[in-house]
């Protein structure tokens, strides 16, 4: 990519301290920028006065900070983004200046990372890409059976997929973006059959995986009778810890521990079925842990056990594959893409119960074969190594740079 090539962004958070989104963006802008001259327009940090990106070289920041803030309720915040209306029809203006004042060659609709937002790129004639983006997972039936509910504005995505057909914005979107750049290959069915041809699969990297090669060796399982098992996640019902401690209770080795990592609506329903199932002395509760101390943790433990049932990345998968842990995930979403069968062991969609013990037996399957646990996390974190670094999917964000730009100059 030639160092002369403009690209205008629109990022609608960005933050170098942040988490998920706000994050992703700052590490893709970055990245970017040692290729590119970029130009963002941001909402800029939800958290702090600065976003980390000020006075870096190739990058010029439009950040339009928000005139109503919504911070009073975090949660519906992050998921929802409330503030895009307001963002959206101010972006359009200062993207209409932009490129009235520049040469651009590019734009690129960076985030929100959800199919659902339109971009503001919509009102100009230049040709922009989109993503990556995900979302668009139906809740499967065995969350019913499992009882609980979710937060209120979780069940508003129920309305993403009729939106596609009958939200003009979201239409003409996709239909004036020359790629969609999509997380993982499940997103192609949520979205109509009129842009599948223009998707490109880029998944989403470990945040903290290291960029000059593998992290650390692996040849470090714990050879005794006990298998260490981490979760890492919300407490909320579809991260599926239900399922998980149904089968840590069914399991056949009871020399099982399982740390569960993160905190959310469900942690006191999580904690009482715990005791309820007799696993008070097997199950330890770590709570909220900075990342840090997380990405060091990776390494403690013997198998990350991700059962999420409709998890569109899978970031923390990412994160613990490139520490060398096999997974156990269900074989739905992210996940599924994500690990492949000699990385870990997939579990199919299913009811309530049979799902409890497909889990039950691959926990017995990799607790009784230490060595089959070290070939899966080294396969496991080669693919990460090969596939997901950002050194990999940068370069193939390049090259989707390229081929749009060489099509709109013939």
């Amino acid at each position: 990519m030639n160092k002369r090539t403009n690209i205008l962004i629109c990022a609608y958070c960005i933050d170098k301290d942040d988490v998920g989104e706000a994050k992703m963006a700052y590490e893709w802008i970055v990245r970017l920028s040692e290729s590119c001259n970029l130009n963002v327009v941001t909402t800029g940090s939800r958290l702090h006065e600065v976003c980390g990106l000020e006075n870096r070289k190739n990058i010029t920041l439009n950040i339009l900070k928000p005139k109503i803030k919504f911070r009073f309720c975090d949660s519906f915040d992050r998921a929802v983004h409330p503030g895009y209306i307001e963002f959206f029809l101010r972006a359009r203006k200062v993207i209409r200046e932009v490129v009235s004042q520049q040469e651009i060659n590019l734009c690129h609709h960076l985030t929100p990372r959800s199919f659902r937002y339109p971009s503001p790129f919509i009102t100009i004639p230049t040709p922009f890409v989109v993503g990556p983006f995900h979302g668009g997972l139906k809740a499967p039936a065995v969350m019913k059976e499992l009882g609980t509910k979710e937060e209120f504005f979780y069940k508003l995505r129920t309305l993403d997929r009729v939106r596609l057909h009958v939200d003009l914005l979201l239409r003409r979107h996709y239909k004036k973006a020359s790629r969609l750049v999509i997380s993982a290959p499940y997103v192609k069915d949520v979205l109509l059959p009129c842009y599948r041809a223009k998707c490109v699969v880029i998944p989403p990297p470990p945040p903290h995986y290291a960029e000059t090669g593998k992290s650390v060796s692996i040849e470090r399982y714990h050879e005794n009778s006990t298998l260490q098992m981490m979760f890492v996640g919300r407490l909320v019902p579809s991260k599926g810890l239900e399922l998980l401690l149904l089968a840590i209770s069914i399991c056949r080795n009871k020399n099982i521990r399982l740390s569960v990592y993160g905190r959310g609506p469900l942690e006191k329903h999580f904690h009482t079925l715990s005791s309820k199932l007799g696993l008070s002395d097997r199950i330890v509760w770590k709570g909220f842990v900075p990342y840090d101390e997380i990405r060091i943790a990776y390494y403690n433990y013997d198998v990350f056990a991700f059962p999420s049932l409709k998890e569109p990345t899978g970031i923390a998968l990412t994160e613990a594959m490139a520490c060398g842990l096999p997974a156990i995930c269900v074989d739905a979403g992210g996940p599924a893409y994500i690990v492949q069968d000699d990385c870990g062991i997939k579990i199919p969609l299913s009811n309530k119960e049979q799902m409890v013990k497909e889990l039950a037996n691959a926990i017995d399957v990799l607790a009784c074969n230490p060595e089959r646990r070290r070939t899966m996390g080294r396969c496991a974190q080669d693919r990460i190594h090969r596939e997901f670094t950002w050194g990999a999917v940068v370069n193939k964000m390049l090259k989707v740079y390229e081929e749009v730009i060489d099509e709109n100059c013939e």
